[in-house]
């Protein structure tokens, strides 16, 4: 009998490992991918970046059969523990190990149970298939009914799941041979998902430019658009004075529209959750319940103002970037429509791994943990559009100058140093000077990129003639410190980085405001909201639309609701205050501070010993500092998806 080729044989042999690879590849891409598509459009360039990485790994997995004549099973063994390997390093030394004992795993159940006549495309259509399994619902599945930690169960269901799967998958083989040809299905299909998401990828594109609604006929009650940048201070706007140009298009639009900028404006509370019930209740954080103090509890105002509008005819919509508020069912009182979008989630497989751990910057923006501004827009649009004549109250919170900061091209790297190809970065107390401004550069280019999106949605609604009959109004929920008085973020102080606040009203054609320089408070907003849909006297705050001043703006802090200190040393002391006229008192259960804003709008001259008279004329205006253990609202993780969840741990609100 003639004797095949060495040659031939090396050649036959390289072809099965890269159809097994490549296979392999493909199936664990596009299950994958089956998996985030409905967490909003996927981007065609992320997905290509995280195919080329996977078929990257792929490539290296092959190298010792090519180079040494290693048979299929070895390479399919070297790529799942390629798969695996990036998140194993994070395990910490002993990562490696996980990896090498996988490996020698699947290649030994490979080679123990593979039929004669089992080929390469189904050893790695199973290879693929069992990866996904393990790696994206076997954690999340062995977590849930075990309670181990996450690192912990994705070890034990990656070894416990991949070793059942090959071993079923090769006995059915050995048994069953029509399902041989799940392989050559499975490459069938995966180029047709491919295809797909390409076309879906190129229509989304298409989309990419916002369409104005329909126009509206003149009403007798005004709509009513919010539209919350979350985590923006005022004074790290141009609008307001900054040295960077990070908000010249809305400024631009301003100068053009009858629209009142009102210089010194406070929230209720230092982060999310209060702030916004504020907003939506005219009440403090002690009064509406919900500060973080506890997780139980509910919201205790009487009626909020989403319901009062929809009492009065008004269609209630509210488009929500921030998946913190998604979580506090009292928050969703009076919408209509309460739209939490998903984040697009990034793959768990090919190359996301890689790109995380070994070059985060590449494409970071493309995989934040919230929707984008742009898909927010979307979103108002399509309610704006779909309410027909009726009026409508709209609250949308945008989440893009929140931490992780990784602002989109072209104005990512506009303020820093260097390239703009940069990871996403958090502010720590433990940077050095240069790595904190670092951190100031990627927040104000995060504010650049809002500015833009934000007026994008303006000037089409501009283009319909929304707006002249409607108000609109742009604020925040509270700022973002970046080392100022030890502390750090957010919901860590009372100080101006995080309760001094942005605030501009545009009225409906025929009115016109004047921007107040005394103290606004965003319950004062609240109450002026109110009365633009036809209801005086909401909440504890004073309407703008009244001739009379509005009332000290005060603000309660109940404390780190995180539990950990790395916000700051007094991250976690109750505090409360108020600001009246040019002076500010903070008061904590130790002492209370006293500052000019006139002339120390960084707070670094304490009077309160010097104005003793002041400071209990203050004390008066404030409410008392707040007991941090105070029952109050917090959120539920029963109301959030897996992802949810995953993006609450991304935004530091859960550890």
């Amino acid at each position: 009998m003639p004797t095949s080729r060495p040659g031939g044989v090396r050649r036959r042999n390289a072809l099965a490992v890269l159809v097994g690879l490549t296979t392999a590849t493909l199936v664990a891409f596009c299950t994958d991918l089956l998996a985030i598509l409905g967490s909003g459009e996927p981007d065609l360039g992320y997905l290509a970046l995280s195919l080329g990485l996977g078929l990257a790994v792929a490539a290296l997995a092959a190298l010792p059969s090519l180079v040494a004549g290693a048979p299929v099973e070895v390479a399919l063994a070297l790529w799942t523990a390629g798969q695996l390997l990036p998140r194993a390093l994070a395990w910490g030394p002993a990562g490696w190990l996980f990896p090498i004992l996988l490996a020698g795993l699947t290649a030994v159940i490979l080679r123990r149970f593979r039929s004669p006549g089992v080929g390469a495309a189904f050893l790695g259509a199973a290879v693929g298939l069992s990866a996904v399994a393990a790696v994206i619902g076997g954690p999340q599945l062995l977590s849930r009914l075990t309670g181990l930690r996450g690192d912990v169960a994705q070890g034990l269901a990656t070894l416990g799941l991949f070793a059942a799967l090959l071993v079923a998958a090769a006995w059915a083989a050995r048994r069953t041979p029509s399902v041989r040809l799940l392989g050559p299905a499975a490459i069938v299909g995966s180029a047709a998902l491919l295809i797909w998401v390409g076309a879906a990828a190129a229509r989304s594109t298409e989309r990419a430019e916002l369409r104005a609604p329909a126009a509206r006929e003149a009403s007798d009650r005004p709509s009513i658009l919010v539209l919350v940048l979350d985590t923006v201070r005022a004074d790290a706007l141009s609008l307001y004075g900054y040295g960077r140009a990070t908000t010249p298009r809305l400024e631009s639009w301003i100068a053009t529209h009858d629209a009142a900028v009102y210089p010194s404006v406070y929230a209720t509370a230092s982060w999310s959750a209060p702030s916004h019930a504020s907003l939506l209740t005219g009440r403090l954080p002690s009064a509406h319940g919900i500060h973080g103090a506890s997780p139980r509890g509910s919201m205790t105002a009487d009626v909020t103002l989403a319901e009062l509008l929809a009492r009065s005819g008004y269609l209630t919509g509210a488009f929500v970037a921030n998946a913190r508020l998604g979580a506090i069912p009292d928050l969703r009182r009076g919408f209509d429509d309460f739209d939490l979008p998903e984040a697009t989630r990034p793959l768990y497989l090919v190359g996301e791994g890689y790109r995380r751990r070994w070059a985060p910057g590449l494409m970071a923006d493309r995989v934040l943990p919230y929707p984008s501004a742009r898909e927010i827009n979307r979103r108002v649009v399509s309610f704006l559009d779909a309410a027909g004549d009726r009026p409508v109250f709209v609250l949308a919170n945008y989440m893009e100058a929140h931490a992780p900061y990784a602002a989109p091209a072209p104005f990512r790297g506009r303020f820093g140093s260097g390239s703009g190809w940069k990871r996403p970065v958090r502010t720590d107390l433990g940077l050095d000077p240069q790595e904190l401004r670092g951190t100031r550069d990627a927040y104000d280019e995060e504010i650049s990129a809002l500015d833009d999106a934000i007026v994008d949605l303006l000037e089409v609604l501009d283009s319909s003639g929304w707006l002249e009959s409607s108000w609109l109004v742009v604020t925040s929920d509270h700022g973002e410190s970046f080392g100022e008085h030890g502390v750090i973020e957010h919901g860590s102080s009372i100080y101006e980085q995080q309760v001094r606040v942005p605030l501009v009203i545009a009225p409906p054609r025929g009115w016109r405001l004047h921007a107040r320089e005394e103290p606004v408070s965003l319950l004062d907003l609240s109450a002026t909201l109110a009365e633009a849909g036809g209801h005086r006297d909401y909440g504890r705050g004073r309407s703008l639309l009244d001739a009379a001043a509005p009332r000290p703006a005060p603000f309660e802090f109940f404390g780190n609701w995180t539990g950990d200190d790395r916000r700051g040393a007094r991250s976690d002391e109750p505090a409360s205050g108020a600001v009246a006229d040019r002076f500010k008192l903070i008061q904590r259960l130790d002492g209370v501070e006293l500052y000019d804003l006139a002339t120390d709008s960084a707070e670094m001259a304490d009077l309160a010993s010097a104005r003793r008279d002041l400071v209990a004329s203050l004390q008066a205006l404030a409410p008392p500092v707040p007991d941090a253990a105070r029952e109050g609202a917090g959120y539920s993780d029963g109301e959030l998806t897996a992802d949810q969840v995953e993006a609450l741990r991304s935004l530091g609100y859960l550890d």
